[in-house]
């Protein structure tokens, strides 16, 4: 999974965090901010100070080039905030090292009264976008932060649908970390695109089944632009990976989806089901098996049935569900000419090796291609 969010932003602190500069002249202004900050009253800023500070700005960087405006915006200082853009000394819209402006700090920050501060300037660029091809927007989307959001949708020159450099959209970082209400507010704007695939092939539906967010996932199968048997490059669909997940909410309601492929098999020719079997998910298990579509006895490449998985990891509760179906065959050979028998005897279950002797057409002492029979298996592992 690509990470949830970028970090090259600070952390957030109270004030200007004063980072290392070259030399004395440059950290003064650094320093004078810092011990000035408690200070809420403008009058007591000499007016020198705000011009060395505005003149300071425009050429003195920390080490990693931000400057006292990105400070400032990230740490919400609106009063210093306004007298620095009152100067006008220097590029409102300049950048640091990694491409963040002062409205992306501030945004990522979820600084709103800061956001409304540098909205209001008509030069502002709210598109900009940093290094990694991300706007304030998706910062903040990543983020949650809602009221920061609703302020830069209000703007007119707003755009709510930008793909950075992983192809990846706000809507796409808010959906990976399950923030509901932003997800809401961009959903709303008719220019997004819903079911956007970013550089991996992921969409925002294959994001909500991962992380299990049902609310955020019903939004989005409601929409007629999401497919919700969509393909990343793997070939996974949002169900593969909800029942690899074990996020059994998200499985109950994909499956409840018109169409849905139950079945679908991925680049390796595994299911769903397989991979809930692989994984031990005893409450996805039921819901895949309840659908006619499912091949509950369906080989990977090494002619392991999901029985067989299931026995040789002791998933007991597993093993009878499958059990129950009439067409999985509790004596299937694998390509050593294994049984799930043989696998349950040479781990030492022995409740599952109870469930498959109880079955007609079980061997109890089958061979393998090594001449291993399963009570062979068991007898090796002392466990009779």
């Amino acid at each position: 999974m690509p990470s949830a969010c970028c970090t090259d932003a600070p952390a957030e602190s109270k004030g200007p965090t004063i980072a290392k500069v070259t030399d004395l002249r440059e950290s003064l202004p650094y320093l004078i901010v810092g011990r000035l900050r408690p200070i809420d009253s403008l009058q007591l800023f000499p007016p020198s100070l705000v011009q060395v500070l505005g003149r300071q700005d425009s050429v003195a960087k920390d080490e990693g080039g931000k400057r006292v405006i990105h400070l400032t915006a990230a740490a919400g200082d609106c009063a210093l905030l306004k007298v620095l853009l009152h100067q006008g000394l220097f590029n409102l819209n300049d950048v640091c090292d990694n491409g963040m402006t002062a409205l992306a700090y501030a945004a990522e920050h979820g600084q709103k009264d800061a956001v409304e501060i540098l909205l209001e300037r008509p030069d502002i660029d709210l598109e900009a976008k940093d290094n990694h091809g991300q706007t304030p927007l998706s910062r903040a989307a990543c983020r949650g932060h809602e009221q920061v959001i609703r302020l830069l949708l209000s703007h007119p020159r707003a755009r709510a649908h930008s793909r950075d450099k992983s192809g990846r959209t706000p809507l796409s970082y808010a959906v990976q970390n399950g923030h509901l209400n932003v997800v809401r507010l961009l959903l709303d704007r008719p220019e997004i695109e819903a079911g956007a695939r970013d550089d991996n092939g992921l969409t925002p539906i294959w994001q909500a089944a991962w992380g299990g967010y049902k609310d955020i996932a019903a939004l989005l199968l409601a929409r007629h632009d999401v497919d919700a048997n969509v393909r990343d490059d793997d070939g996974t669909t949002p169900l593969w990976r909800a029942a690899w997940r074990g996020q059994r909410e998200i499985v109950k309601l994909l499956l409840e989806q018109a169409g849905m492929e139950a079945d679908a098999r991925d680049e390796n020719g595994l299911t769903p089901l397989w991979f809930a079997v692989w994984n031990g998910h005893a409450d996805v298990v039921p819901l895949l098996l309840a659908r006619p579509d499912v091949n509950a006895d369906i080989q990977d490449r090494y002619g392991l049935t999901p029985l067989s998985r299931a026995a040789s990891r002791g998933y007991t509760e597993i093993v009878q569900h499958l059990l129950a179906r009439p067409d999985v065959r509790a004596d299937a050979r694998d390509g050593h000419n294994r049984s799930p028998l043989s696998y349950a005897a040479e781990r030492g279950h022995r409740d599952i090796v109870k469930l498959l002797l109880d079955r007609a057409h079980v061997e109890a002492d089958s061979r393998d291609i090594n001449g291993s029979s399963s009570l062979w298996e068991v007898s090796l592992g002392a466990h009779a």
